[in-house]
């Protein structure tokens, strides 16, 4: 099923100072689906690299910072509207990124996203730097740059450095709304921190504050050009697989093909039939472009929401410690009841899961949770610079097309194509040396060259995903596997954990098809480690078991194992070790029979991959 982009008429542009967007992912996502909002700019995200961020209904772009959880911004923009990311320069005291969108009406807006932290003075050149992404440009954020330009209470330097650019720029200007952004911490009285920058913007901009949320900062709405009612709709085409397969067996025939002509009469013929047969199987719906990934609030979260936007008024306007209290404490309710709602949602879906329905398919669903989506950023292609993915999908076609012809070159570069075969070819930047030995003073041999570079020596040796060490006892790799195989049933842990209404059958299919056969890859070759090292694999398997069932502690693996009628691992490596030297028996190939013709010892300091078919279970 495809989703088409489309351009729009004008933009709602949001922007919040989150600080935390773990703590407060639920709130965004309610914010974000009531307000109607195009682009979401966010601060203050406190990510790493590593954390798994995500809004339904948009593609998120993330910065962090490297050294520590601290600042970083993101860009959530609504899926189907037609953007590309932006490259944006490092700057000394502006954290930034950036997207283009295409409208309707006023050709291309870059809109970023922008934090600049309090404890420094902004700096004249990253304010150009910023300026410069884009002819026309919604710089909007926590600046924390105060002016009464923009109907802050007093000026700091930051905001004297900014009215000086801006002074200086006439089609640069900043717009701020009428009430305070920042709710005021400690002796600090709340102010406005959260403007926008506009840059050749020709159309009416309004901005005004949202009172949601439970951050320090609220919202800030930047709606641009007029308003035109919802109901926006959208094409999506839906192909019926099934029907396409049997159009083709049933039209497309097979001709004897002897010439060139020929050959370009059956492509051509070829590239019709299937065309025929898409329009045949495909069917177009129009509909409501908007999609709801919230659902309808229960009366009394409404209630609730509503009368933290007025306790968050009265706060800002009194300062009252007791009415900042009472903030707080209807915050921390409006989470929590945004937690139970999420909850509940998320229950019933897993409860419609199965395994045959295609579009609530429990494969469908595992993969959504194991693959994180990242948006492909702009590609060269022979029309230059393209950033969009219809753009980038005629790049790849005219890429094929060229790959596809005939190379007639008159003056080949031979230096080239030396160092394209050397490359290509086996090399020592892509080789290491290694010796498998237990002595453990074991010096390096004399230096192993090839087309005399010396080839480096190294204590681990990754092959086909198997870590090889100096001494094969198979720790590296038995760790990097707990690390891949923790990460995963972390990801399942919606899908596993007790409080979820999937099917314990469907739970333990999950946990035998996706995390066990990751956990016994190449097992066959690695089956015979210590028994400390398969300890900590079946640690992995039994914690899985222990979440799916919901067992209390008290309850011991091995009972688990035999009420779930579960296989343990070293039964299961075992049995895959046994098929996989039967067929090694009598394999065609002498060298495969040969590598197995040898029998394990029961006692010995040098374990064969063999003695794993001897070892008790």
């Amino acid at each position: 099923m495809g989703t088409c982009s489309r351009r729009p008429s004008f933009l709602r542009v949001a922007s919040w100072n989150i600080n935390s967007f773990t703590l407060r992912k639920r709130e965004l996502q309610e914010v974000v689906n009531r307000l109607d909002i195009d682009v979401m700019a966010i601060q203050e995200t406190l990510l790493i690299e590593a954390d798994r961020a995500s809004v339904p209904g948009y593609t998120l772009y993330r910065k962090e910072r490297r050294q520590q959880r601290r600042g970083g911004v993101a860009l959530a923009v609504r899926r189907g509207i037609e953007h590309y990311s932006v490259h944006v320069p490092e700057m000394q005291t502006i954290e930034a990124i950036a997207v283009g969108i295409r409208t309707e009406r006023y050709g291309e807006i870059t809109v970023a996203s922008c934090y600049h932290p309090p404890n420094r003075t902004v700096e004249i050149q990253d304010l150009e730097a910023l300026m410069a992404i884009g002819p026309a440009l919604i710089a909007i954020g926590d600046f924390n740059a105060k002016a009464l330009d923009w109907n802050c209470l007093t000026q700091n330097n930051s905001g004297a450095v900014l009215k000086r650019f801006l002074a200086n720029n006439d089609d640069v200007h900043a717009v701020g709304p009428e009430e305070p952004t920042y709710d005021g911490q400690g002796r600090s009285r709340p102010d406005i921190l959260d403007i926008a920058l506009l840059k050749a913007i020709p159309l009416q901009a309004q901005l005004e504050v949202v009172n949601e949320g439970s951050s320090d900062h609220s919202p800030i709405l930047l709606t641009v050009g007029k308003p035109t009612p919802p109901g926006g709709t959208v094409t999506k085409r839906r192909t019926n697989w099934a029907q396409f397969r049997a159009e083709m067996q049933r039209n497309t025939a097979l001709p004897r093909i002897e010439t060139v002509d020929e050959l370009e009469a059956a492509v051509m013929t070829l590239e019709t039939d299937i065309h025929t047969a898409e329009a045949r199987s495909t069917t177009e719906t129009v509909e409501i472009f908007r999609q709801d990934y919230v659902g309808e609030l229960p009366h009394a979260t409404k209630l609730l929401i509503r009368e933290r936007r007025s306790a968050r008024r009265r706060s800002i306007r009194t300062g009252d410690p007791v009415d900042r209290n009472a903030l707080n404490q209807l915050s921390r309710r409006v989470r929590a009841a945004l937690d139970e709602h999420f909850n509940e949602r998320w229950r019933k879906h897993t409860e419609e899961i199965n395994e045959g329905d295609h579009e609530r398919s429990l494969w469908k669903q595992q993969k959504i949770l194991r693959t994180q989506r990242k948006p492909i950023p702009p590609i060269h292609g022979e029309r230059g610079i393209v950033r969009t993915n219809s753009e980038k999908a005629e790049a790849f076609a005219d890429s094929f097309e060229l790959q596809c012809r005939e190379n007639q070159l008159d003056d080949e570069d031979e230096d080239h194509e030396e160092e394209v075969e050397r490359r290509v070819a086996i090399n020592a930047d892509k080789s290491k040396s290694a010796i498998f030995t237990r002595r453990p003073s074991q010096k390096r041999a004399t230096p192993i060259t090839f087309n005399d570079e010396e080839i480096n020596w190294s204590d681990t040796v990754k092959y086909l995903g198997v870590t090889l060490d100096r001494t094969l006892s198979w720790g590296p790799h038995v760790a990097d596997t707990v690390t891949k195989a923790k990460a995963t049933r972390g990801r399942f842990y919606p899908l596993l954990c007790s409080s979820s209404k999937l099917s314990l059958r469907n739970k333990l299919l999950l946990i035998k098809t996706v995390i066990q056969p990751q956990i016994t890859y190449a097992s066959t070759a690695w089956g015979h480690a210590c028994e400390t090292s398969l300890k900590k694999l079946q640690a992995v398997e039994n914690i899985a078991l222990r979440t799916a069932v919901g067992a209390p502690w008290f309850v011991r693996n091995r009972d688990l194992q035999r009420d779930l009628e579960w296989t343990p691992l070293r039964e299961v490596i075992r049995t895959k070790a046994t098929k996989a030297f039967g067929k090694a028996t009598v394999h065609t190939n002498p060298l495969v029979r040969e590598a197995v013709d040898y029998e394990a010892e029961e006692r010995t300091t040098h374990k064969r991959p063999k003695t794993q078919l001897r070892d008790p279970g």
